[in-house]
């Protein structure tokens, strides 16, 4: 069933509404003009070094105030893909995140959760992962972002680590989050929106833009976060770049 609203938005939190944890000039006007117009929205993200309730308390500490359950994080989404599958899931990931994960010892586990890591991707804990894969152990990816940035600086993302299982292990990963599709139409789903009628506001021009036309959704690429020159020219399909956030929801409400 869909909205009375006739389109409905998904934004991107690292990138898009915050820098590390300084909020982005036009965020909290952004979203006070979605709510203003009443176009029902929600935040989605593949940051995987925070829980959903620790990224409700950070955007709330500048300024940015929205339930929990307005925000979809691809930790979760995995979580859910393995209660699912009922898998017992030793987790590489930061350990910020466990709360939000089922995590068992190794020597338990039949599937390996990997998120963004950090020190944490050393060469003891990816062999342990390649080990448990060669024993016939599921990989699931909670997102498969090649970089990111934050306070101005680029950092390597999970998705070259799980690049290297995957090619060591001769295993394909199952990706959660973003660009996965069953992530974005989850999302829909939530909003009671056909994917159509939803718009993606995101910096990472794979991850964001191209992970929503490939369902259907209209996409928006913002020039902050980790968008660099020239992003727009590695897509071939129709979307629209601007400036930042509030910028995108001005040309979206124009639509």
């Amino acid at each position: 069933m869909e909205s009375e609203s006739e389109k409905a938005v998904l934004l991107d939190i690292s990138g898009v509404l915050l820098n590390g944890d300084q909020v982005i000039p036009g965020a909290v006007e952004a979203l006070a003009l979605l709510e203003q117009k009443h176009i029902p929205y929600r935040l989605v993200t593949n940051t995987s070094r925070k829980t959903r309730d620790m990224m409700v308390d950070t955007l709330a500490k500048v300024g940015v105030h929205v339930d929990r359950r307005q925000i979809f994080t691809a930790p979760l989404a995995a979580r859910t893909f393995a209660r699912w599958k009922g898998l017992k899931t030793w987790c590489l990931v930061h350990p910020d995140l466990l709360p939000d994960l089922d995590n068992v010892p190794p020597e338990e586990a039949d599937a390996v959760i990997v998120g963004d890591a950090a020190s944490g991707f050393n060469y003891e804990n990816l062999n342990q992962a390649f080990r448990l894969l060669l024993e016939g152990a599921a990989l699931v990816a909670i997102g498969h972002n090649r970089y990111f940035k934050e306070n101005g600086e680029f950092y390597l993302d999970a998705g070259p680590f799980i690049n290297a299982l995957e090619y060591s292990a001769d295993r394909r990963a199952i990706v959660a989050g973003k660009p996965a599709a069953a992530f974005f139409e989850s999302v829909a789903s939530d909003l009671q929106m056909e994917p159509e009628s939803c718009w993606m506001v995101g910096d990472d021009i794979f991850g964001d833009v191209q992970g929503a036309i490939d369902v259907g959704m209209q996409a928006c690429l913002v020039q902050t976060g980790k968008y660099r020159e020239g992003d727009e020219s590695k897509l071939d399909a129709h979307y629209e770049l601007e400036s930042d956030v509030l910028a995108a929801v001005q040309r979206i409400l124009e639509i």
